[in-house]
């Protein structure tokens, strides 16, 4: 965060930190905005390919929105982590991320008292990793990709 607060007058570390995970900002005009990008510069009908992969966030603590004892890739075994659900584009050597959500376990999206500790939104319901990752390639391919 430093390296880019240093490009901005009179930005620091901790406001760009506050304004990624704290002010209320619509992310998703901005996902739907690379989407587009990226099929304008590497898209390619026949060459080119979306993946989807999931990928851990080991964690320490309960607090965090949906961590528990589930497999986490990075580190190779069932640990107390957060996954998300990605989907990423390649053409050849290029490679780029398009869009993630956050995997919310089933107990986590039933726990209303956790949920409102953590802030999930009302209308957040449970889905399985496969949900959310059709939903992922509906959205993106609503957007060109």
């Amino acid at each position: 965060m430093t390296k880019y607060a240093n490009n901005v007058q009179g930005a620091s570390a901790r406001r760009f930190q506050y304004f990624i995970s704290e002010s209320p900002w619509e992310y998703r005009p901005m996902v739907t905005q690379i989407q587009r990008d990226v099929m304008e510069h590497i898209g390619d009908a026949r060459d080119g390919a979306i993946h989807i992969d999931e990928t851990g966030f080991p964690k320490q603590g309960e607090n965090s929105v949906g961590i528990k004892r589930q497999y986490c890739g990075r580190l190779g075994k069932v640990d107390n982590c957060q996954v998300a659900v990605c989907l990423g584009y390649t053409k050849g050597s290029m490679r780029t991320l398009i869009d993630t959500e956050l995997y919310v376990p089933e107990d986590w999206a039933n726990d209303q008292s956790r949920r409102e500790e953590c802030g999930i939104p009302e209308d957040l319901k449970f889905k399985t990793k496969a949900e959310i990752a059709l939903e992922l390639m509906r959205g993106a391919q609503s957007n060109g990709v």
